[in-house]
């Protein structure tokens, strides 16, 4: 039997995705309700068709998962990214004197690992991890969530507070992300991708593609440059291993002849040593283990 998760945002002006200001109190709430069956005005589910279902059958934005017989990551995300009843959810915070987001939140099957507020400039993306732990499936729960820079949000490398308060002047968009299978991680699992990519100074495929795509052989080439000039004037050798047909999963990403040939051409133009083909010689379909030979006679070595 497999679960589903459905994250409710209720559609009345006490439990509705709420911005208030309440410094200025003349200035009404800027609030959302979804009181049209179907209607969903303009709020997407960002993660695209590889997320969760978004729908609004009852007065409440729901986002749910697929069924599953395995526990394997799912992320999916309530997004406000264009006019609607509540236009004012985008636009200028600041000018606005919105302080704080309120929302409520139901899990319908199975309360998620994973519960952050998020929105966006044009510049940043900015993340703020909600605490799940007293949630009770079946029951709404309540959040506040203060725009104030020195609550807990996150906006990765070379962000600071003058940079939050720089964006909350033109808020793109604003959404609610939901995450299943991701115990003990703080942030959603695209956002941390995107850090280690910044980071690591690496360009690969996004988050929600990188099981189907796997990496590139220009990670490949890139990371042995990066082993072979950390290991400049020593005496020690680089020689990347290549996977070939290792079972996995299915829809994951698999050996092609043209991929082998392209890693296997990457080590070398990353300046590697040699090569290491992995990891059992019966695993290897010929016409991949083929493609490693036809790359190295391409290049000369064989």
């Amino acid at each position: 039997m497999g679960t589903r998760v459905a994250a409710r945002l209720a559609a009345t002006l006490a439990a509705a995705v709420a911005l208030g200001a309440p410094v200025l109190l003349a200035s009404p709430m800027m609030s959302e309700g979804w009181d049209t069956l179907n209607n969903v005005s303009g709020w997407v589910n960002s993660m695209g068709p590889d997320g969760a279902t978004l729908g609004n059958s009852a007065n409440y934005l729901s986002i749910s998962f697929a069924a599953e017989t395995v526990p394997l990551p799912d992320q999916g995300d309530i997004v406000k990214t264009g006019p609607g009843s509540a236009a004012g959810l985008t636009g200028n915070y600041i000018a606005a004197g919105i302080q704080s987001v309120n929302f409520r939140f139901l899990a319908q099957d199975y309360a998620p690992d994973g519960l952050a507020l998020y929105f966006a400039s044009a510049s940043h993306v900015w993340f703020l991890p909600l605490d799940t732990s007293t949630l009770s499936v079946g029951t709404f729960a309540g959040y506040s969530a203060s725009l104030d820079y020195g609550t807990g949000w996150m906006g990765g490398p070379g962000t600071d507070a003058a940079a939050f308060l720089n964006d909350l002047a033109a808020v793109d968009w604003i959404g609610v992300y939901i995450g299943r299978n991701y115990a003990g991680c703080d942030l959603p699992p695209a956002q941390v991708t995107e850090l280690l990519y910044h980071e690591l100074d690496l360009k690969e495929a996004p988050y929600n593609k990188l099981v189907t795509t796997g990496f590139s052989a220009d990670y490949v080439k890139r990371e042995t440059r990066r082993a072979v000039d950390g290991l400049a004037g020593s005496k020690t050798q680089v020689w990347p291993g290549i996977d070939i047909d290792v079972p996995v999963p299915a829809g994951v990403s698999r050996c092609t002849p043209e991929g082998v040939k392209a890693a296997v051409k990457g080590v070398f133009q990353g300046g590697g040593t040699g090569i290491i083909l992995s990891r059992n010689y019966v695993e290897m379909k010929p016409e991949n283990l083929s493609a490693a030979g036809d790359a190295l006679r391409e290049l000369g070595l064989a």
